[in-house]
């Protein structure tokens, strides 16, 4: 008995509120169409709310239509490249600007070329200095 009670009490409880709600709702749109429109509201215009739109001719023109594109993400280029050094060093001038458009054959970079004039200095005068050395030793060789 006392399950049924309780069923019983939803089941009034549950018809209440739809009557309710049900009767809010129609209320709301009677006191809606009734007041007079002063031209406020979602769409304005002389029918008030939610009445008629008024269409007007306008007169034809031709002008270019601006396309603007907003969003969020990343971009990827077609054709990438990876540049590898074949020497190390100090970059002294960088020729191209990210994003420029390279050609095979462009210089990109300038490396420091001092290291390298030394290096090749250094080569140079040794095997000078070393043939001057065993020209010295063969010279004095004889005299034993």
């Amino acid at each position: 008995m006392k399950n049924m009670s309780k069923r019983s009490l939803f089941v009034i409880a549950g018809c209440l509120l739809l009557v309710l709600g049900w009767w809010s709702c129609h209320h709301r749109t009677d006191t809606a169409q009734s007041s007079p429109s002063t031209g406020g509201g979602r769409r304005g215009g002389a029918g008030g709310p939610g009445g008629p739109v008024p269409v007007v001719a306008g007169k034809v023109e031709q002008k270019d239509v601006p396309i603007f594109l907003d969003g969020l993400g990343t971009v990827q280029a077609f054709n990438t490249v990876t540049v590898r050094p074949r020497v190390d060093g100090e970059l002294t001038q960088v020729l191209f600007r990210e994003g420029e458009d390279v050609k095979t054959g462009d210089l990109l970079a300038v490396v420091d070329p001092r290291p390298y004039q030394a290096n090749c200095v250094g080569r140079s005068v040794f095997p000078l200095s070393a043939g001057c050395c065993s020209h010295n030793f063969s010279r004095f060789t004889p005299r034993r």
